[in-house]
């Protein structure tokens, strides 16, 4: 049978497929199959859209002025400058992008920022002004990069739909010769991801303060975050005094930071008071090390969040 002759709900199964397999050779060759094939395929193929250049950002933006429809489709867009060197470096191109994007992507859902190497040169205060622009965007991610905190914090307070953000691994910048950008926006984001590794050592009480004193302290309901030991009483501390919302909370210990230095090393009792959690609904532990099982214990105090969902998990769960 032709394809062009395949029932519509076939064509559409076959696509989602190369789709959910990151396969875009497949997706592109079913868009040239006939014009049914391209119309089914063409939603998967600019949902996605990632930039690495500025001359792939200056070709993406001549697409979407030649086929304004492209930028309905687009709901992700993962920027992550290519790295030519040795050490990587701002790049220059990124600034743009919110001078000539936001309203041709009014659909636009997420924002990913990965290998981004900024310390104020080109992300300053009138980068993060055109930012505000991107009213739909309701999720920043921002992963592998080598930033300052002062600049994490307007970049999550630039998006005024800004709902869920997740950090992961950051290296601060060596020195800065820009100053940092006011914060434009209060943010007022309901779920947190935070893995921010072990390079940034003061990383996690800055950002934990940093919340406190925002109006996502009101709004946070769902916490999905990485610690190391000595920083679980920072977390304790927070919860007390912010967690009465908290809905849901994945909790990650990891070794202190001077476990993998010392041969002699101590694991300290560890212990976190949830009762202020009045509102749980969920608690997750996971990848705990074994020392802090066995030799120095985690300890929850009685919160009602044991008649709700409750999962504890060892490393050795995870084999």
């Amino acid at each position: 049978m032709p394809a062009r002759r395949l029932n519509f709900d076939i064509i559409r199964i076959v696509i989602d497929y190369a789709y959910h397999g990151e396969n875009t050779v497949a997706l592109v060759s079913c868009a040239q199959v006939c014009r049914q094939w391209h119309i089914a395929s063409r939603r998967f193929i600019f949902r996605n859209v990632r930039l690495s250049t500025g001359t792939l950002l200056t070709e993406f933006e001549t697409l979407l002025i030649a086929d304004p429809d492209i930028g309905m489709l687009v709901q992700t867009l993962h920027i992550q400058p290519r790295v030519t060197g040795t050490f990587p470096t701002a790049a220059s191109w990124v600034a743009a992008i919110p001078r000539v994007l936001p309203a041709k992507l009014n659909r636009l859902k997420h924002i990913e920022l990965v290998h981004l190497c900024e310390n104020g040169t080109y992300c300053n205060t009138r980068f993060f002004r055109a930012c505000d622009a991107f009213s739909s965007v309701d999720r920043l991610t921002i992963r592998d990069s080598t930033l300052g905190l002062n600049l994490l914090y307007a970049f999550a307070s630039s998006l005024p739909s800004l709902k869920h953000l997740s950090v992961g691994f950051i290296v601060p910048p060596i020195a800065s010769a820009y100053p940092y950008p006011e914060q434009l926006l209060d943010p007022r984001f309901s779920t947190l991801t935070l893995d921010i590794g072990q390079l940034y050592p003061l990383g996690l009480p800055s950002i934990l303060g940093w919340l406190a004193k925002s109006t996502a302290r009101q709004t946070l309901r769902s916490l999905d975050i990485h610690v190391h030991a000595e920083q679980v009483s920072d977390l304790g501390m927070f919860l007390q005094r912010h967690g009465a919302l908290l809905e849901d909370l994945s909790l990650t210990i990891t070794p202190a930071l001077a476990a993998g230095l010392l041969v002699e090393y101590e694991a300290p009792a560890i212990s976190l008071d949830i009762t202020s959690c009045t509102s749980l609904q969920t608690l997750t532990l996971f990848n705990l090390d074994p020392a802090f099982v066995n030799d120095g214990g985690i300890f929850f105090t009685p919160t009602r969040a044991q008649t709700g969902h409750y999962v504890y998990r060892r490393p050795e769960d995870d084999s």
